[in-house]
């Protein structure tokens, strides 16, 4: 029960709603231990730090540091274990599954991207998002203390209200990662196609086509990822390619111009002279 918990912590029997407790690291810090060993409890806990300094968790056999702003969700599934900074700043929330029964939820179906076995139990939050969620659980504490006369309905009101709140930033972190996946997995193929095509093709509108997205994207995409653009990444593949050559090879600067691609090797002396001042000549001589 939720109660023997807060006992175990030293807490007081502030618990005056069956099935249900809300408070903070402030007031658990005064009795709790620097660390749990590990344990798993027939309800879910839903923990907000705001400071974390260096307190850390283990969920079954995954260790994860807390950073300031991180949610973290355990179920009855888990087994947990936890070492707190003296100082760690935030809010803790527990409750059991029939809490909820008021609003017929199946909790782990309906919320299975949070409490999960399989899942990242872990959610970072923005300023803006940390800040909203703070807002949200100052308000159901404040609930929580206060006289209200259907506070249980309230409360139940106010944790599905909150766990639907926190599946929407799930969500959209979950897309954040997907549109990075999918931004890293282009901008790698684009590298690919470059260095095994840069000697027959040199125009960003090529490389574009093969990747089935757009020149303007393909720069979007390359900003994402704070690269230089692929006009410049195909120049400077180009470029190095042929300091490699006039470095390491004894071709004259036609046969390298022809080897890179070039038609006319003034084409290429003049591509070479535009991005490094110097002639492909003046740069060999130049060599130590």
């Amino acid at each position: 029960m939720i109660r023997h918990f807060l006992e175990a912590l030293g807490q007081e029997k502030t618990n005056t709603i069956d099935g249900f407790h809300i408070t903070t690291f402030s007031v658990l810090n005064k009795t709790a231990p620097i660390g749990m060993p590990p344990y798993s409890k027939d309800f879910y806990q839903i923990n907000l730090i705001t400071k974390a300094y260096s307190s850390e968790i283990r969920m079954d056999d995954k260790a994860s540091g807390l950073a300031n702003n991180t949610l973290y969700f355990v179920s009855p599934q888990h087994i947990y274990s936890w070492k707190r900074a003296e100082k760690i700043e935030g809010y803790l929330i527990y409750f059991k599954k029939d809490f909820l029964d008021l609003f017929k939820l199946d909790i782990d179906d309906e919320f299975d991207t949070l409490f999960s076995l399989k899942g990242d139990n872990l959610l970072g939050l923005d300023e803006l998002e940390a800040e909203r969620m703070e807002n949200a659980i100052k308000t159901m504490l404040s609930c929580y203390d206060g006289g209200d006369r259907f506070k249980q309905q309230l409360l139940i009101s106010n944790l599905v209200s909150l766990l639907y709140l926190i599946k929407g930033m799930k969500v959209k972190e979950t897309k954040e990662v997907e549109i990075n996946n999918r931004t890293n997995r282009t901008i790698k193929q684009f590298k690919n196609l470059v260095r095994n095509r840069f000697m027959v093709e040199k125009s960003v509108q090529y490389y574009a086509e093969q990747l089935s997205v757009t020149p303007n994207y393909l720069n979007e995409l390359s900003k994402k990822e704070r690269m230089v653009s692929p006009k410049r990444y195909i120049q400077d593949f180009i470029i190095r390619e042929a300091k490699n050559l006039l470095a390491y090879s004894k071709k004259d600067v036609a046969e390298i111009a022809f080897h890179l691609g070039y038609e006319e090797p003034t084409h290429f002396t003049r591509f070479f002279k535009t991005q490094t001042q110097l002639t492909p000549l003046a740069f060999r001589k130049n060599l130590p």
